[in-house]
C-alpha cells in the first residue's frame, strides 16, 4: 500500500493544494510521480479527470499555468485556445487563419485587443 503526503497550505482552517502537492492521478495516467495544484477552487484530480475519457474518445487537455478558476475569463491565452478549438482552420492559407461563427467574431476582436 502506498501513502501520499499531501503538501498543502492552510489558511483560516482551509487546506489548499500547492504546486508541490503530489497527485495520484498523474501516476495513474503516466506511471510517473507528479506534483500539481488545482486552480484555487477545484482540486487538480477533478480538473484532470477528463484524461480518463481518452480510452473512449479523442480528448485534448491543455493546462494554462496560473489560470485561476474565476480569473480564467480574463486570460487572453484561454480565449486564444478557445478560438483555435471552435474555429475552422482554412487549409489554403499558410498563415493559420480561422473561419469563425459570426457569434465569435466580436470575441476574436476582443482577444486580439488584449494581445496588443
Amino acid at each position: 500500500m502506498q501513502f501520499y503526503l499531501r503538501v498543502t497550505t492552510r489558511i483560516q482552517g482551509y487546506a489548499y493544494e500547492t504546486p508541490d502537492t503530489p497527485q495520484k492521478i498523474i501516476k495513474e495516467l503516466t506511471g510517473q510521480e507528479g506534483c500539481r495544484s488545482g486552480d484555487g477552487t477545484v482540486p487538480y484530480a477533478s480538473l484532470a479527470y477528463c484524461e480518463h475519457w481518452r480510452k473512449h474518445l479523442h480528448v485534448t487537455v491543455e493546462e494554462l499555468e496560473g489560470a485561476e478558476h474565476r480569473k480564467i475569463l480574463n486570460n487572453a491565452l484561454f480565449f486564444k485556445k478557445l478560438v483555435e478549438y471552435v474555429g475552422e482552420k482554412k487549409e489554403e492559407d499558410p498563415f493559420f487563419t480561422f473561419s469563425l461563427p459570426s457569434t465569435l467574431a466580436t470575441l476574436v476582436d476582443d482577444v486580439n485587443d488584449l494581445n496588443e
